[in-house]
């Protein structure tokens, strides 16, 4: 085939070379039928006078150029002047050679661009081909095909056993087995030595590689000829063969096979019985681990998935013991080569790398490190070692991986990793935060632990870095919640509270910024008073007091309201001027207006009725627009809620119904007086009036008119009337100054 082949070469390589010849006669061609076209050119010398009058009388007629033919995309050289009167001018004129162009041919008979004489290569391999069409052709002609014949082979080797297999004995079986799969791999090295370029060859290698390593799986597991220490040991062996089978720092294929029959050998420890293997094991695991890292060191890639390889195999060597041998010595030493193995591929690609900034390497840091929190997790729950080891240990890579994100973005490196970088760090946060959760630790109860989160938002303030305040607003908030959901004690709510207040101020005061960060820190200092006075009523000196702590935790939230509301701290140097914070402080306004009427009806007392009442009153009338331009939605949605809240008041107190429609009646007309104050913006409170009074004046006829007191009916009635008066006198004053006469608003 090789000769055939070559053969081939030589015939294209001639047919180029005959092409070429063409040209050239082509070109030789046209240099003639140029000159045999052009003119004579006059004589610029005294000598030759008769020969210029010759001309001049004879005026011979010019020939007309015949058309020069093109071949080939041949192109005419320009015409050449000759002088038939100084032959010494033609000796010294330049002669031009022509560049012809030609087109290369291809293998598969296809024609290419163009090239220039000189420049065209028509040598065997420089020849132009389509590069989609070669790589899928050269990828299904040797690589898939290689790997479909080694299957194929497999799995006639297989058939073939299945038919010999009840006439054979376990010792013949298992010398059929080495003598297939040793043949099949020295071929297979034979022919790849011999044509180190065939893909077949090297995959017929590969699977014979295969079969050997199936050979000892099946000696040793099925049929029971050795034990468990020879078959790894014989495993071991065939691992280190397969690097010397690789032919250069790049090949793929042995770093493929002796991975995945390394990863397979440790799945079958799964069946292990006897705990005194388990160390020759872990001594077996630990040197194919070490020996395929050094020998895959030169090619980088290579190097990062083998540490990923091998931290992975550790880490399920170390699950399958733990479940077979769990709280034994033998499994203590496993995890803690896996922990120390894990830590060491953490801090390499963590210090060696990151802080020189090899992002790639941040993702092999990510699964060393989560390698070593699992592992060291699983070691912990057979030791229970004391908490606070425990929580120093998690936190090691979180303070790494921090310290990390800080340096990066301190040089404006990794702006997409940061993000991933801080979901990680905050894993490790939150794992060392419900170490000590679990554990009731002083750390976490007393709220130290939360003050050391929070510093990462002083460090956004600081730089103006908003990441840091979200990463560090994300910390707090975790600690919050867990510490909420765990019936933490009071202290810890006193320091959230206080985080919440210092960030209130300083985002409110100092920078005033940012609405987010100042919002949040709102929610926070109220969730923590929230909190400080569910849990006041655990302590002794507040205990059958819950009603006046409840009262006070109300009070103090609803006068943090009126001030961020009336002091205008919803107030930023943002563009909208803190409109979305002011939108935000009327509904946390509204809840509050609720959350008092709905104390102020479970409560008893009517003193502290009466002290709802009053705080429900004043929130419900902070956001009214006094001092702001007036507009007529707020208005109207002051007055609805003031005219609901007296309502309610009302009946809470249980007034008698004619006093219901008089205090009533009595807000329609205080609706209508401020209507007209501006009744440019405030119709819709005159409108809100009118309809208030009509309302309770029907209900007076309706539902009032059975009252029983003859008296009181009386002066419900006249006072009643009087307002309704009141209202008609209004109406009738301003109308006369027409105010009422005013232009629609747009």
């Amino acid at each position: 085939m090789e000769k055939v082949q070559e053969l081939e070469r030589e015939i294209e390589e001639l047919k180029l070379r005959v092409a070429d010849l063409e040209d050239g006669l082509k070109s030789a061609e046209m240099r003639i039928s140029s000159i045999s076209a052009n003119q004579v050119s006059q004589s610029q010398t005294d000598t030759v006078q008769a020969t210029e009058t010759v001309q001049a009388n004879q005026q011979p007629v010019q020939a007309m150029p015949t058309p020069t033919p093109t071949y080939n995309n041949v192109q005419p050289i320009p015409a050449a002047t000759y002088s038939y009167s100084n032959p010494a001018k033609n000796q010294q004129a330049p002669v031009v050679n022509p560049i012809p162009t030609h087109r290369t041919y291809n293998t598969y008979g296809n024609d290419t661009a163009p090239n220039t004489y000189g420049n065209y290569a028509p040598q065997y391999g420089q020849q132009q081909r389509p590069a989609s069409y070669i790589g899928t052709e050269s990828w299904i002609g040797k690589i898939l095909m290689g790997a479909l014949a080694s299957l194929l082979v497999f799995i006639a080797l297989i058939t073939f056993a299945k038919l010999l297999l009840p006439f054979l004995t376990d010792g013949i079986k298992i010398a059929l087995m080495f003598i297939a799969s040793t043949a099949l791999t020295g071929t297979g090295f034979l022919l790849s030595k011999k044509k180190p370029s065939n893909t077949f060859f090297k995959a017929l290698l590969g699977c014979g590689c295969a079969c050997i390593y199936l050979s000892i799986l099946v000696t040793g597991i099925h049929f029971k000829a050795i034990n468990s220490i020879v078959m790894y040991v014989l495993l071991a062996i065939w691992a280190i063969f397969m690097i010397f089978l690789k032919e250069s720092k790049n090949d793929w294929l042995f770093f493929s096979i002796g991975n995945l029959g390394y990863l397979v050998s440790i799945m079958f420890t799964a069946g292990l019985k006897d705990k005194a293997l388990v160390l020759p094991m872990l001594i077996y695991v630990v040197i194919i681990s070490s020996v395929y890292q050094i020998m895959y060191w030169k090619n980088q890639r290579q190097r990062e998935v083998q540490s990923v390889i091998n931290i992975i195999s550790l880490l399920l060597f170390q699950i399958l013991i733990t479940n077979a041998f769990s709280r034994t010595v033998e499994c203590y030493i496993v995890s803690a080569v896996t922990v120390v193995w894990a830590f060491a591929g953490f801090l390499f690609f963590t210090f060696c790398d990151l802080f020189s900034y090899r992002k790639n390497h941040f993702y092999f840091a990510v699964v060393n490190s989560l390698a070593f929190f699992v592992s060291f997790m699983m070691l912990n729950s057979s030791l229970h070692l004391p908490a606070f080891i425990d929580f120093g240990v998690v936190l090691i890579p979180a303070i790494a991986f921090e310290a990390i994100n800080i340096y990066w973005r301190s040089n404006n490196l990794a702006r997409s990793e940061s993000v991933l970088n801080a979901v990680i760090a905050g894993f490790f946060f939150l794992g060392a935060a419900i170490i000590l959760v679990d554990n009731y630790h002083v750390i976490y109860e007393s709220g130290i632990l939360m003050l050391v989160y929070s510093l990462v938002i002083v460090y956004g303030l600081l730089k103006k870095d908003t990441f840091f305040k979200i990463h560090g607003w994300a910390l707090v908030g975790i600690c919050i919640f867990i510490g909420m959901s765990n019936n933490t004690g009071l202290f810890f709510a006193f320091v959230a509270a206080i985080i919440g207040l210092s960030s209130l101020i300083v985002e409110g005061i100092v920078f005033n910024d940012s609405v987010a960060f100042k919002l949040v820190s709102y929610i926070c200092l109220i969730g923590a008073i929230c909190r400080m006075g569910y849990l006041a009523t655990d302590i002794m000196i507040f205990s059958g007091k819950e009603d006046i702590v409840r009262l006070v935790t109300y009070g103090v939230i609803a006068v943090l309201n009126l001030i961020m509301i009336l002091t205008g701290s919803y107030r930023t140097n943002e563009k909208n001027n803190g409109r979305d914070l002011h939108v935000v402080l009327d509904v946390f306004n509204l809840i509050l207006i609720l959350t008092g009427a709905g104390f102020m009806g479970v409560v008893d007392s009517k003193i502290l009725k009466a002290f709802y009442m009053v705080i429900t009153f004043v929130l419900a009338c902070i956001n009214f627009p006094v001092k702001e331009k007036i507009s007529r939605n707020r208005c109207l949605y002051t007055g609805i809620k003031l005219g609901v809240l007296l309502l309610y008041s009302l009946c809470t107190f249980e007034a008698p119904s004619p006093v219901v429609s008089m205090g009533m009646i009595a807000f329609a007309v205080l609706c209508i007086v401020i209507g007209f104050k501006n009744s440019l913006l405030t119709k819709e409170l005159r409108i809100l009036g009118l309809m208030t009074t009509l309302l309770f004046v029907v209900k007076f006829i309706i539902f009032d008119i059975s009252f029983d007191s003859t008296l009181m009916k009386a002066m419900s009635y006249l006072i009643s009337g009087i307002l309704c008066f009141a209202i008609s006198a209004i109406y009738n004053h301003f109308e006369k100054k027409a105010v009422m006469n005013y232009p629609p608003q747009n």
